[in-house]
């Protein structure tokens, strides 16, 4: 049986290299025997060794690789369209934590880009969890960040393959209702009755059925009441709720 305390207070005559190397084993065989989340575990913490203050040169990218190799065992996926169907898996403290962990990484390796996905996924996933004031800290280190590096809805490629797809932030604010508005009386568009074609339709050899006169009646209900004029300028009324303890600025639609 592994047992987690003696392997961390063997490691006192080890060197940093011997140590990483060490979790980096420990997290391989939990993961071959389907302990994930202790795997998990041991990956977090050999990534944190890559960085710790005894290391003359920090190797922010390989803590940044194995934070990445976490993700699974935190039911944690980077994409946020994985958050949008049913309910949340996984524990939001750990994720939210990891993804913290992502970000400053980010910040270390001088890719400002990857620290402003990761903070907008954060937002995005994780805003039901988070508390008034989390969400003023986090909004506030989005915006300082993309001041140096503004946000992108292009796809990420990191060296290694993986492809961080964009975040658009559906939640900021929330929509509640939209509505189309009529145009004024003086530019709404008249239908011109054309006699002819009504003594056509008139003639018309077939036969009434009740079935075509249901279904477009159907089609007329689903349909609003007035018309717009390509070309013109018409309007939409959005009703919105902002979920932040905050004022929101829309700067770009």
């Amino acid at each position: 049986m592994l047992c987690c305390g003696s392997w961390l207070e063997e490691d006192v005559g080890l060197s940093e290299e011997e140590k990483i190397q060490r979790y980096s084993v420990l997290s391989e065989l939990y993961d071959l025997i389907g302990f994930h989340r202790k795997a998990t575990f041991f990956k977090r913490v050999a990534a944190m060794q890559c960085v710790t203050p005894s290391i003359a040169d920090p190797g922010w990218r390989a803590c940044y690789k194995l934070l990445l190799e976490t993700l699974p065992g935190c039911s944690l996926s980077l994409d946020p369209q994985d958050f949008s169907k049913g309910a949340h898996k996984g524990w939001p403290a750990v994720q939210m934590r990891l993804l913290h962990e992502l970000v400053y990484a980010s910040r270390r390796m001088g890719n400002p880009a990857l620290a402003v996905r990761h903070l907008s996924f954060l937002l995005q996933t994780m805003l039901d969890f988070l508390s008034d004031q989390e969400k003023k800290e986090v909004s506030q280190s989005l915006e300082n960040y993309t001041t140096k590096c503004p946000g992108t809805m292009e796809i990420i490629a990191l060296p290694d393959g993986v492809k961080l797809p964009p975040v658009p932030l559906t939640k900021l604010p929330i929509v509640r209702s939209v509505m189309l508005l009529s145009l004024p009386p003086n530019l709404r568009p008249l239908k011109i009755k054309n006699t002819l074609s009504q003594s056509m339709s008139s003639k018309s050899p077939f036969i009434y059925s009740p079935i075509i006169a249901h279904n477009r009646g159907e089609e007329r209900s689903k349909k609003i009441d007035f018309q717009w004029v390509q070309g013109d300028v018409c309007e939409v009324q959005l009703m919105v709720y902002n979920p932040m303890p905050f004022e929101l600025r829309v700067e770009n639609m």
